[in-house]
C-alpha cells in the first residue's frame, strides 16, 4: 500500500490548527486519533517476536506524545507565536514525526464556497478512509473526476462532495460535512452528519461537535437527495 512517494508504507497524518490565544486546536483530539490509526494497523501485522513492527511505537504512547508536542513547539516557534499556522505533522511506521507549519488564513465561517458531487462512488468498506494518512489518492481521484486542478491556486471549485456504493453522502476531500435539517419535534434547526459507517474519516471536529453539541449535531444517513434539498451546508475540517 503506497504513500504519496510511492513507498510500500503507511504514514499517519494530521493537520493542527495553531492560533496565537487558543494555542494548538483540539491538540489531544488528534493526537488519540493519531495513536488509534497506529493501534490499528500495528495490529493487523503478523506479529515476530525477533523483529521490529510498524507502528510498535503505540506501545509506548506517553514517550511518542512527548517527542510529538517538542517536535509541534519548535516548528511552531520557528515561524512565530504570534501568528496564526496550520502545523502538518507526518509520522512514520517507526513513529518518526516530521512537521511543518505555514501561516495561515481561514475563510469566515459563513462564506459561500462551490463545491461539486463526485461523478463516481467511493467504496465505504475502503480502510483508508477511516485513518488519516499521506495516501490520498481516493481523494485525488474524485477532485480529479470533477475538474479540481490541486496545482493550481484559482480553482473555481473549492472541494467535491464524496458518496458511496448507496448513494449516501460521506465527506469532503478535506473535510467532514453537515446538513441543515428542520425537526418537527423541537421546531429546532438541526445539522445531520454522514456516520462513520458511511466510509469517511472521522475528524477531530466533528468528534467535538457531536460531544459537545447533541442538541443540534448528530449522526445519521445523508443521502444525496437529503443534500439537493438542504438550504444549507457545513463543512468543517477533518484535520
Amino acid at each position: 500500500m503506497a504513500n504519496d512517494d510511492g513507498k510500500n508504507e503507511i504514514q499517519l497524518l494530521e493537520t493542527i490548527l495553531y492560533g496565537p490565544s487558543s494555542g494548538l486546536f483540539l491538540i489531544d483530539r488528534h493526537i488519540n486519533r493519531l495513536l488509534r490509526s497506529a493501534t490499528f494497523f500495528e495490529s493487523r501485522k503478523d506479529k515476530n517476536e525477533n523483529e521490529k513492527m510498524p507502528f510498535d511505537f503505540v506501545q509506548n504512547a506517553e514517550e511518542f506524545k512527548k517527542i510529538l508536542l517538542g517536535e509541534i513547539d519548535k516548528c511552531v516557534e520557528k515561524i512565530g507565536r504570534g501568528i496564526r499556522q496550520r502545523v502538518r505533522v507526518v509520522v512514520d511506521v517507526d513513529g518518526i514525526p516530521t512537521v511543518t507549519s505555514s501561516a495561515f488564513e481561514s475563510k469566515p465561517s459563513n462564506s459561500t464556497i462551490k463545491v461539486k458531487l463526485d461523478t463516481e462512488p467511493t467504496n465505504s468498506e475502503n480502510i483508508l478512509l477511516m485513518h488519516k494518512t499521506t495516501n490520498r489518492k481516493v481523494y485525488d481521484d474524485a477532485r480529479k473526476r470533477v475538474g479540481i486542478d490541486q496545482n493550481s491556486n484559482n480553482n473555481d471549485i473549492f472541494d467535491v462532495i464524496l458518496y458511496n456504493e448507496n448513494s449516501e453522502i460521506t465527506e469532503c476531500s478535506i473535510a467532514n460535512i453537515a446538513i441543515e435539517i428542520y425537526d418537527d419535534k423541537t421546531n429546532k434547526v438541526k445539522w445531520k452528519t454522514p456516520r462513520i459507517e458511511c466510509g469517511l474519516l472521522p475528524g477531530v471536529m466533528r468528534e467535538y461537535l457531536l460531544e459537545t453539541r447533541k442538541e443540534e449535531f448528530f449522526e445519521g444517513v445523508v443521502s444525496i437527495e437529503d443534500l439537493t434539498r438542504t438550504q444549507k451546508v457545513m463543512f468543517d475540517g477533518n484535520g
